[in-house]
Parts: C-alpha cells; sequence; structure tokens
C-alpha cells in the first residue's frame, strides 16, 4: 500500500543513518532501482549539508520533541542533480524514524522568486529614500532663498539683482525636477532633435553657456573640437545636454584647474563616427567607485551640490541615441569621459531653421476656460493668456469649471486645466466633460511632471499636457495653426 503513495517514505535507525525501508516513489526520486542499487543509508540520499543539518538540528529535535516537521532538504539523483525536498519525520519505535519525503522544486522556485521581488523592492525603495533625499537638500536651499527674497519689506522694491536672482533660483529649482523626472521615466526624454550641423558647434556653444561658470570657479576650458566639422545629422539636444553634464561635473566635482574637450571624427563612405571626450586634471574617481559611476543618485567623495544624476542621465542619453559613454583615467591624472556615435554625413543644404512663429493667432481672441487652484499660478497663467489676446474665464476647482462649461457650452474655444485640484480633479473634469460631448481641445497644464499624472490625463481625453510653468511657445507647438 505504502508504494501508492505519491510521496517519498522510508524508515532508519537514528544512531546507525541504515535505512531499514524505502517506498518506490522514494527511489524514483533518486532515480535508483530496489533491485539493482537499494538505498541502505542516508548518504545515499541526501547531500553532505543536508546530513550535516540533519545531525545536528533534526535528530536533536527529534530525539527531545518525538517529531520534527516541514524542514527543507536536499536530495541526490544518480544524475547529480540536486532535488530539494520537505520532510517530516517522527519517533517510531526505539532508535527508528519515520520519514515522509515531499519534493519542493516548486516551492523552493517560488521561495526564490520571492526573495528576487523582495530585492527589487528593497532596491526600489532605496532608491526612493535617495530620490526624497536629493529633493529635501536640492531643493530646500533655492526654496528658502526665494522666500527670503520675497520676504524683502516692500521699501526695499525688487531690483533688477533680485528678479536675476529670482529667476536664477526658479530655473535651479526646474532642472532637479527635469532631473528626477527622467529617474523616473527615461522614456519621457526621448524628444528627438534632429538637427543637421557640425557637432563642433554643439560643443563650443555649451561651452560659451558655461563660461560663468568656469569664472566662478576659476577654471581653464580647452576646446579643440576642430575635428568635428562635418555637417551631420544627429540629435543636438541629447549631445548638448551630454557634454553640459560632462563639463559642469568637472567644475563642480574634480577639483581640477584645466579642462579639455576634444573632438575627433572618421568619416566611412556616409557615415561619421563621432567621438567627444571631456578631461580634466583633477582628482579622479577612485578604482572602488568607478562600478557606481553611472548609478543614479551617487555623488562619489564630493562636497559639492549636486542631485548625483548627471552622469546617469548623460548614459542614458548616450544609449538612446545609440552611442557610448565611457571612462577612463586621464593622462593629466584626472578623468576622462569619452561619448561615442555615429552620425549620417549632410551633403545636402539644410535650410536655416525658421524662427519661432510670433502670430498669435492660435490665442489671439480664443475663448479660454481655466481650471486652476492655485491662486499665483492661475493669476499668472490669466496674465499670459490676456496679454496673448486671449479670453479667460477662471475657476478655482474642477467642479467650478465644470459648472461654467454646462451653463453655456457656446462659450468656450478651449479648456485649460490642472491635474491636483480639490472638489474635482483634472482626471475627472477631462471626462466628465467628454462624456457631455465636450469635442473643444482640452490642455492640461500641470507640475505633475514626475510619474504617471501626464500619461493618465491623456488617456482621460486631454489633447495635450504641458509642465508649468506655461509658456506661449509651448502652446504654438500643440495648437492648431487656423
Amino acid at each position: 500500500m505504502s508504494d501508492s503513495f505519491p510521496c517519498g517514505l522510508m524508515v532508519t535507525d537514528i544512531t546507525s543513518r541504515r535505512v531499514r525501508y524505502a517506498n518506490i516513489y522514494l527511489y524514483k526520486l533518486i532515480g535508483r532501482q530496489p533491485s539493482d542499487d537499494p538505498i541502505e543509508v542516508l548518504e545515499q540520499i541526501f547531500t553532505k549539508a543536508s546530513l550535516i543539518f540533519t545531525d545536528s538540528y533534526l535528530y536533536p529535535m527529534l530525539l527531545s520533541e518525538g517529531k520534527c516537521d516541514e524542514r527543507l532538504l536536499t536530495i541526490m539523483h544518480v544524475n547529480g542533480d540536486r532535488i530539494p525536498v520537505v520532510v517530516n519525520l517522527e519517533v517510531k519505535g526505539e532508535n527508528q524514524a519515520a520519514w515522509c519525503i515531499m519534493p519542493a522544486v516548486e516551492r523552493n522556485t517560488l521561495y526564490q522568486e520571492l526573495l528576487t521581488a523582495r530585492e527589487v523592492l528593497e532596491t526600489q525603495l532605496e532608491r526612493q529614500r535617495q530620490m526624497f533625499a536629493v529633493i529635501g537638500h536640492e531643493l530646500r536651499t533655492p526654496v528658502a532663498s526665494l522666500n527670503m527674497l520675497l520676504g524683502q519689506t516692500p521699501e526695499s522694491g525688487c531690483t533688477e539683482q533680485d528678479k536675476t536672482q529670482l529667476r536664477q533660483i526658479s530655473e535651479h529649482c526646474l532642472r532637479v525636477l527635469d532631473d528626477l523626472r527622467f529617474v523616473v521615466d527615461p522614456n519621457q526624454a526621448k524628444t528627438i532633435d534632429i538637427k543637421a550641423q557640425p557637432v563642433s558647434e554643439v560643443v563650443r556653444s555649451v561651452v560659451h553657456s558655461l563660461y560663468p561658470l568656469l569664472a566662478e570657479y576659476k577654471q581653464h576650458c580647452d576646446v579643440r573640437v576642430d575635428g568635428l566639422h562635418w555637417r551631420v545629422k544627429h540629435n543636438s539636444k541629447a549631445v548638448r545636454q551630454i557634454v553640459t553634464n560632462l563639463i559642469k561635473n568637472a567644475v563642480l566635482h574634480s577639483g581640477a584647474t584645466q579642462i579639455g574637450v576634444e573632438g575627433f571624427c572618421e568619416v566611412k563612405e556616409n557615415l561619421a563616427e563621432i567621438t567627444v571626450c571631456v578631461s580634466d586634471d583633477g582628482c579622479g574617481v577612485d578604482s572602488e567607485l568607478q562600478d557606481k559611476l553611472w548609478e543614479a543618485f551617487s555623488r562619489g567623495e564630493t562636497d559639492s551640490d549636486g542631485t548625483g544624476l548627471g552622469l546617469y542621465i548623460s548614459s542614458e542619453l548616450a544609449k538612446q541615441i545609440g552611442g557610448t559613454l565611457d571612462y577612463k583615467e586621464a593622462v593629466e591624472g584626472g578623468s576622462r569621459f569619452t561619448l561615442s556615435f555615429d552620425a549620417e554625413v549632410c551633403d545636402d543644404v539644410v535650410p536655416a531653421p525658421v524662427e519661432t512663429q510670433t502670430d498669435l493667432s492660435v490665442i489671439l481672441n480664443k475663448r479660454i476656460l481655466l481650471a486652476e487652484d492655485n491662486e499665483t499660478i492661475r493669476l499668472i497663467t490669466e496674465k499670459i493668456l490676456t496679454a496673448a489676446g486671449a479670453l479667460v474665464t477662471s475657476a478655482c476647482d474642477g467642479k467650478s469649471a465644470l459648472q461654467c462649461y454646462v451653463e453655456d457650452r457656446q462659450k468656450f474655444d478651449l479648456i485649460f486645466t490642472d491635474i491636483m485640484m480639490p472638489e474635482m480633479n483634472g482626471y475627472e473634469l477631462t471626462t466628465a466633460l467628454r462624456l457631455d460631448g465636450c469635442k473643444l481641445p482640452i490642455l492640461g497644464i500641470t507640475a505633475a511632471t514626475i510619474g504617471e499624472e501626464q500619461k493618465r490625463l491623456l488617456e482621460a481625453g486631454a489633447d495635450h499636457v504641458l509642465s508649468k510653468p506655461i509658456s506661449l511657445k509651448a502652446l504654438y507647438d500643440v495648437l492648431p495653426m487656423e
């Protein structure tokens, strides 16, 4: 009868470890034949580690408690495979143990999957902790500075220097949020900006824009990019950001006095192999930290402020344009970062880029319903739209905006909505408008640039989602010309 059970059964002597009985199912588990290769001792069944665990833990518990339930051991198949099993033991008679042995392959697989899932969750939680630490560190100082500037007495007025500082501080905050947005979803940054121009123009433009920073840190940047004079089609926006990040990284964190930017180009038929190197004579990167160079929030041993995202973003952007970004020690003793990518050589004459249209017809005389709960943002947005010739009706939440629309469905040409609002949020407002049959363009204007908020609003029925602060250029890019 015991041979028909779907589990391994055996009886052993506790002291000698000899096997007195084993059923057919156990023989099949380990690939043996009762007649040709009988099981005589536990060494023929279990791995050495399982035998040590049995002697040091299972048997003492068995002799103390009379039984031992659900312990995980490993048996050996004759072909060398290791099979995880769950065993239950119970004392039977004098010096004998009855074993029930069940395969635990699926259980073990699920356990390993749980361990892997836990590691992934712990990694994600650590990244979230790092992200919020960056937010707290990088935004607290500029926001505090804004508060101090705005808290000046009315008699002191707002000087041009104050306005410049306010603008710089706000731009810094927006850059930090953009970096965090990239980390959350790098695909959001896949804005293709293919231009036909020499890469040397992009590099020189970047260096020129960083002259004030170089001067502040008393550093010199030697630019040698004549080798990049070929006019090629490339994602200039991505290249610009990568080079900017690399130079700023050298300025802020290397302790260098000399920074070098070199460019090389090898043309094969109509394909150019582009190489841009940024090097410095600074402290370099410790060998123990080099493996973490490309990780988000990795800031090494620097004392300078920063999000620790520059190299991570640069590496991801390099991948997006089909290139690579590598690091090695510079000849000067510092760091040397090398960006490499391929670009198509241009033989045709590309017309000069058309300047951004200043025609206000996309907004002029348009009747706009604006839903925005933040009073300051609402007033500023009204001012921008009104100055462009629009007629704006404002609502402080989604519920009020829906009431305005329902009262006169022919009153508006466009609808702008925030996402996070009381009473009725932007998702609910957009859904309600579409269910009511509203065919007007609905534009989301939101500060929620990190996460799935924009995607959710589009799925609710919005036509476009723009990030705060609103700009007329962004409106011109998405609104149809009449």
